[in-house]
């Protein structure tokens, strides 16, 4: 008997142990139909929109999908890009956005295709260091590129190791 006893109470000792192995609760929320809208100084600077995104409150960022986002200057929209994906930090208004990344510049009627975009607004540029495929409407050209880098707006672009075809 003092043997299942004492078996009794060593398998408690070692069941009640206290391991890190338990459950941990996550701060992440799922949100549909998900929208924020950025301003600084009562100006919209920039909206996010995404069709399904999952917040994580604790690191303070948001993962998108079919992502959307619009850049406003003086309450005009300026640039316009979409993805498939899109991951930021909100806590230093940065993003990337990958997965058929389009680009559009109403100000200078351009276009940008590539398959991974940053962008940060805090230094106000849109970034690629992969293949990019550029059209300049106003020029009637195609740039092709190994990467770009440009303002928010696309203006001041700068392309690497590119080459450039007349659009017909």
């Amino acid at each position: 008997m003092r043997f299942i006893l004492f078996f009794i109470f060593s398998f408690c000792l070692i069941s009640c142990k206290n391991t890190d192995n338990g459950v941990k609760i996550s701060q992440e929320t799922f949100i549909k139909s998900f929208s924020i809208d950025h301003f600084e100084n009562g100006k919209k600077l920039w909206t996010l929109k995404c069709n399904n995104a999952v917040v994580d409150d604790k690191k303070n960022t948001i993962k998108c999908f079919e992502t959307t986002v619009n850049l406003f200057r003086d309450k005009v929209l300026t640039t316009e890009m979409r993805s498939r994906f899109g991951y930021g930090d909100l806590s230093d208004n940065s993003f990337y956005l990958k997965n058929n990344v389009y680009i559009l510049s109403y100000i200078e009627d351009t276009s940008i295709e590539s398959d991974i975009v940053y962008f940060d607004f805090k230094k106000n540029i849109i970034h690629s260091d992969l293949r990019s495929r550029i059209v300049k409407r106003r020029d009637n050209v195609e740039i092709i590129s190994k990467g770009f880098k440009s303002n928010t707006d696309i203006s001041n672009i700068k392309f690497f190791n590119h080459t450039t075809r007349v659009l017909k």
